[in-house]
């Protein structure tokens, strides 16, 4: 007996990793999309119509945390960095900051960041009006 192996850009390939969970001694646990729990900050409003969620895979002792949030973000002044999100207690508890990029508005490129279960957004050029954050990816966490 082995483990599934996946393949990139294969079909179904969550339904094949938790195919696995039998060789894993039924350690591996899947939140679903969670849409309610999280708070937004900082004067941030969700877009309307899209989707604002997380969703924690937890394999054993490791922990993956995807993230799939769109906010209305008010302007920012180049280099601030603003709290906009927080998750529930037992997401992100860990003092270590991840990093990924998003998209705010048309061509302002931010940076966002997890830390003690936070989601911070730092604008990479100034805005003056209220942009939409696009902020997807994932990240590892403590069980």
């Amino acid at each position: 007996m082995s483990l599934a192996t996946i393949y990139a850009g294969q079909k179904g390939w969550l339904a094949s990793i938790l195919g696995n969970d039998k060789y894993l001694d039924g350690k591996v646990t899947d939140s679903g999309w969670i849409t309610t729990g999280f708070t937004l900050l900082n004067g941030c409003t969700t877009v309307s119509g899209d989707k604002q969620a997380y969703r924690s895979l937890t394999f054993s002792t490791v922990k993956l945390v995807f993230v799939c949030f769109s906010v209305n973000m008010p302007a920012k002044n180049f280099g601030s960095t603003t709290n906009v999100i927080q998750l529930p207690t037992g997401i992100s508890n860990n003092s270590v900051t991840l990093s990924g990029l998003t998209v705010a508005g048309t061509d302002n490129l931010a940076s966002w960041a997890i830390s003690n279960g936070a989601i911070a957004v730092t604008a990479r050029k100034a805005w003056t009006t209220t942009q939409a954050a696009i902020i997807r990816g994932a990240f590892t966490a403590d069980v």
